[in-house]
């Protein structure tokens, strides 16, 4: 995940956080979202993960491992409408 900035008409690419492939997941899918708690949300290939701001850095933390991209989107959705998470 990253982030680019305009600065003087060129952007600049900062590294929010990288996938590894293991516990973590790999291959996020689609936008993100910011939930109630100031959190950034969204699917990857193998579950829903949320982005939590963590001293200058972000912490990631898997929701729900899920192969269905339905369940996925489904639970991307209950969080964002109700701010409940797993965490």
């Amino acid at each position: 995940m990253y982030k680019l900035t305009n600065s003087g008409g060129s952007g600049t690419e900062t590294t929010l956080y990288a996938f590894t492939g293991g516990a973590d997941g790999f291959s996020p899918m689609g936008g993100v979202t910011f939930d109630r708690a100031g959190n950034l949300c969204g699917t990857m290939d193998t579950g829903v993960f949320e982005l939590s701001p963590s001293g200058g850095g972000w912490t990631e933390t898997v929701l729900q491992k899920s192969d269905s991209s339905r369940q996925r989107q489904a639970l991307l959705m209950t969080i964002l409408e109700t701010g409940a998470t797993n965490s």
